[in-house]
């Protein structure tokens, strides 16, 4: 396992995916990006392009968003 937010204080941040094979959609890519770099969601989305999910990560010291790939298939 990888720490995702190493370097940002506190305790360790893990992913742990959960196979459901009712789900379309499968995540390809995964990031966490500091709010200072990006101050809007939005703004962030749009570079990005589709097939991108951006939201705020409530969990870490600071503002964080986690950002994630989605494949449909």
């Amino acid at each position: 396992m990888k720490d995702l937010a190493s370097g940002a204080g506190g305790t360790f941040r893990y992913l742990v995916p959960i196979r459901d094979p009712r789900e379309s959609k499968k995540i390809t890519k995964l990031a966490l990006i500091r709010q200072d770099h990006y101050d809007d969601p939005h703004v962030l989305s749009t570079k990005l392009g589709k097939h991108w999910y951006v939201g705020p990560s409530r969990h870490l010291i600071g503002v964080w968003y986690l950002v994630l790939k989605v494949h449909i298939s």
